[in-house]
C-alpha cells in the first residue's frame, strides 16, 4: 500500500481502521495515493474513528458518521484556471512576455482589450480574497488591508482569524453557508471596526466556478435542466469586500426655540432594518453552531460506541484471563498432587532398594545382575570374593571383568547363552584358593544373574 498504487480509476476504495495504526506522515502518503487510485467523483470509506485529516481540499466528506469521503477535481489546476483570469498571460517558460519594439514603417498595436479590462477590473473590481472551504488564502486581489489583518500569535494566512471586529462572524457563517448550499452569501451594511474608526462593508461570499454565474442564484454555469452544472473550482470560495456609503442623518431646527431635533423618521426604517440583519445574522451563525454541534454529537456518539466496544472486548478479555487464571490454579494444584505422589514413590523405592541391598547383602550368597548387553548392574559384596570387582565397575561389559575361578573362562558364553535360550545353567567351580562353588546363570526380571 506505502509504495505506488497497485490499481488505478477505481469508484470505491474501503480502507478502515488501518490509518490508526499508522504515523502522521505515513498517514498523508496514503491519503494522497487514495486520491491518485480514484476516480474523479470516487468515495474513499474509512473508519469510524479515522479521517482525511488535513486533505479536505482533495476529499469532501458525505457521510461524517461513516466517514464517506468523494474525491474532489483538480484544486490546483482549478486555481490556476480562475485566477488567470486577475493575471496578465504568461509564456510557456512561466516569464511574461516582452513587448516587441516596432520599426519605424510599422504601426504598434494596442492591446485595447486588455487595457480596458485591466482598468475596468482595477477600478470597478471590489477588494477580494480567493480562500477554500476551511478559510486559508490562496489568492489576494486588491487592497484589503482594511478587512482583514494579521491575527496576533503564530502566523496564518486563515481569513476568518484575520478578519477585523464586526466581520469575523458573518463571515465565518457566510463561508460555511457558501460551502453547504453552494450558493452565494451576501452581508451588506456590516459595520467593521478599522483604525480605530467604523466603516460600512458589503460581504459577498460566492463559490468559484469556470464559467458564468447563474444571475439567479450565483452559483454557477446553468444546464439544459435548470441545474447547476459541476464545475473543476470546486472547494474554492471568492471572498469580496465592498464599501458602502455610511448612512445620512438628517436633522431640522424648530422656529420658536431654535433647537436641533434629529429627524428619526427617516433613519428608524434604516434602524429597524440594521437591527433585523443582525438578528438573521446572528439566527444563521446559531443554525451554524447548532450543525456542527450535531456533527460533533454524533462523532462523539461514534466514538462512545467505539469505546463501548472496546470495553466489552476489554471485559471479554479480562473474563478469558479470569478463565485462564482458574485453569492455571487447577492444573498448579494437579500438579503439586502429582508431585507429593512422586516423592512418596521415590521415598518407597528409595526404602525398597534398601531393603533389597540389606537382604542381599545378608544372605552371603555372591550375586551378580547383568543386562542384555552383557553389562554389570549391580553385585553382592560376597560376589568380589569369586571376581574382581569394584564400585566403578558398574556398567561395564561382565567380559572385561577378570575372575578368580580357577579352569573356568566360559562366564561370558554361558550367560549370552542363557540369555538366547532362556534355559538356566548349574555348574561347579573352583576357585584359586581351592574352594568350590555352586554357579547359578537364570533369568531374573528379565537380567541375567549369576549365583554363587
Amino acid at each position: 500500500m506505502i509504495k505506488d498504487p497497485p490499481f488505478s480509476k477505481i469508484d470505491l476504495i474501503s480502507c478502515r481502521n488501518l490509518l490508526i495504526y499508522m504515523g502522521g506522515e505515513l498517514q498523508k502518503k496514503l491519503i494522497t495515493l487514495f486520491r491518485y487510485a480514484l476516480n474523479p467523483g470516487g468515495v474513499l470509506f474509512l473508519g469510524t474513528s479515522e479521517t482525511v485529516g488535513e486533505f479536505l481540499d482533495l476529499f469532501q466528506p458525505l457521510d461524517h458518521k461513516w466517514k464517506l469521503y468523494q474525491r474532489k477535481g483538480e484544486a490546483q489546476g482549478v486555481r490556476r484556471l480562475v485566477l488567470g483570469r486577475f493575471l496578465p498571460p504568461l509564456t510557456a517558460d512561466g516569464a511574461a512576455p516582452r513587448p516587441v519594439k516596432a520599426g519605424r514603417n510599422e504601426v504598434r498595436k494596442v492591446p485595447l482589450r486588455e487595457l480596458a479590462e485591466q482598468a475596468l477590473i482595477n477600478e470597478y473590481t471590489p477588494a477580494s480574497v480567493v480562500v477554500n472551504e476551511r478559510g486559508d488564502i490562496l489568492y489576494i486581489h486588491g487592497r484589503t488591508g482594511k478587512y482583514p489583518e494579521p491575527a496576533p500569535g503564530d502566523a496564518g494566512m486563515n481569513i476568518t482569524r484575520m478578519a477585523r471586529e464586526g466581520l469575523r462572524r458573518e463571515l465565518a457563517v457566510a463561508l460555511r453557508k457558501a460551502a453547504a448550499r453552494k450558493e452565494t452569501a451576501r452581508y451588506p451594511g456590516l459595520r467593521v471596526r478599522t483604525n480605530g474608526d467604523f466603516i460600512n462593508v458589503h460581504l459577498t461570499v460566492r463559490p468559484l466556478t469556470a464559467g458564468p454565474l447563474d444571475p439567479a442564484t450565483g452559483s454557477g454555469q446553468v444546464g439544459d435542466k435548470g441545474r447547476p452544472e459541476a464545475t473543476a473550482a470546486a472547494g474554492l470560495f471568492l471572498v469580496s469586500f465592498e464599501d458602502a456609503p455610511a448612512a445620512k442623518v438628517r436633522s431640522k431646527r424648530t422656529e420658536r426655540t431654535g433647537e436641533r431635533i434629529i429627524d428619526l423618521s427617516a433613519d428608524s426604517d434604516a434602524r429597524v432594518a440594521a437591527l433585523e440583519q443582525e438578528l438573521r445574522a446572528k439566527e444563521e451563525y446559531l443554525q451554524s453552531s447548532i450543525e456542527e454541534l450535531e456533527t460533533s454529537t454524533e462523532e462523539l456518539k461514534s466514538a462512545n460506541e467505539e469505546m463501548q466496544s472496546v470495553n466489552e472486548e476489554l471485559q471479554s478479555t479480562n473474563e478469558e484471563l479470569e478463565t485462564s487464571k482458574e485453569e492455571l490454579q487447577s492444573v498448579n494444584e494437579e500438579l503439586g498432587t502429582v508431585n507429593t505422589e512422586l516423592q512418596q514413590n521415590v521415598t518407597e523405592l528409595s526404602r525398597a532398594n534398601n531393603d533389597m541391598n540389606n537382604l542381599l547383602a545378608g544372605t552371603g550368597v555372591g550375586t551378580v545382575f547383568v543386562d542384555h548387553q552383557m553389562r554389570i548392574r549391580r553385585f553382592t559384596p560376597t560376589a568380589t570374593q569369586l571376581i574382581n570387582l569394584i564400585q566403578t565397575d558398574v556398567g561395564r561389559p561382565v567380559g572385561h571383568i577378570v575372575s578368580n575361578l580357577l579352569g573356568y573362562d566360559r562366564l561370558l558364553t554361558d550367560t549370552q547363552a542363557v540369555l538366547d535360550t532362556l534355559i538356566p545353567k548349574e555348574l561347579e567351580v573352583q576357585t584359586k584358593a581351592g574352594d568350590w562353588y555352586l554357579m547359578l546363570i537364570f533369568n531374573s526380571c528379565q537380567k541375567i544373574v549369576p549365583l554363587f
